[in-house]
């Protein structure tokens, strides 16, 4: 095990009682930070863990999850790092700078900033939705194992059924004739260079840049463990997640597909508030996915 390295930057630390810690810091020169959250284990990280967020809405809604998967497995021993993309949260630059190329280049700078900080070589990448994609990206130069919450596949098809949301939400809140179609709303995301969705921004830059991205094309050749979680009112996989792992497994993958039978409306407003520690999805996702790790580090 590398020893632990210190920054050069002095980072917000914040002890919890169990004696880990998390640093706060930005990464990066200015201008172009990203907003970094390092987890760190009480002793000597056995190894780490990258955390590629959600977008948009979906981003908020999985926000306290990731702190939550993040302490727990700093428990195991685990370095974690969580962060925000350009253009997003914290982090510097507009929105219309965020892409796809862009995220992936945040998730490798991020991981970069956890090997040197905790001094650890081999990392897991965890993506949840858009994030999959991302995490998938920058996971296969090197081959680190992937961990996926309900992965988008496509990238274009995710922008689709985000629009999707959209001409829902407007269908609920307007009268007196058809909400925009589809194509209309690409259209005006093009013409105009976003569309609301529900007071989050979708770009064209962001739409341009998914271009054919699928998470079979992305991840790459090289074999590796890979956990996927697919959240949704089914005992079985989708057919297209089933077909993915399959293929997958066909190369030499080491693949796990589970379903987690629980809803979550990613882009609207919870009806009634709990704390994500009251609800059954957060704390199933977070156990299957330790308890995935606790069998690789066994």
């Amino acid at each position: 095990m590398k020893p632990m390295v210190s920054r050069a930057e002095s980072p917000a630390v914040l002890h919890d009682s169990a004696g880990g810690a998390t640093e706060l810091a930005f990464l990066g020169p200015d201008g172009d930070r990203i907003l970094g959250a390092t987890h760190l284990p009480a002793g000597p990280p056995v190894g780490g863990v990258v955390i590629c967020s959600a977008f948009g809405a979906e981003f908020l809604k999985n926000n306290r999850r990731e702190v939550m998967l993040s302490r727990a497995l700093t428990e195991l021993g685990l370095a974690v790092q969580r962060f925000h993309y350009r253009g997003t949260g914290s982090s510097d630059r507009a929105i219309d700078f965020a892409t796809f190329p862009t995220m992936c280049e945040d998730a490798a700078r991020a991981a970069d900033h956890l090997r040197r900080r905790a001094g650890v070589d081999d990392l897991t990448l965890v993506g949840t939705r858009l994030g999959g994609l991302v995490a998938a990206q920058a996971s296969a130069e090197r081959a680190w194992p992937l961990v996926l919450w309900e992965p988008a596949t496509q990238g274009h098809k995710y922008f689709r059924s985000v629009l999707r949301s959209l001409m829902m939400f407007r269908v609920r809140q307007e009268a007196g004739g058809p909400p925009p179609t589809r194509d209309q709303l690409l259209e005006q995301c093009r013409s105009d260079g976003y569309v609301d969705v529900m007071g989050f921004s979708l770009t064209w830059p962001l739409y341009e840049s998914l271009g054919s991205a699928t998470l079979a094309g992305v991840i790459g050749p090289a074999p590796r463990p890979l956990l996927l979680l697919q959240i949704g009112r089914r005992a079985d996989l989708s057919r297209e997640y089933a077909a993915l792992l399959s293929d997958l497994a066909d190369q030499g993958f080491e693949v796990e597909g589970v379903p987690v039978e629980r809803d979550e409306v990613w882009w609207f407003q919870d009806e009634v508030f709990l704390a994500e520690e009251q609800r059954e999805l957060g704390q199933l996702l977070i156990d299957r996915t330790r308890g995935w790790f606790e069998g690789r580090l066994a």
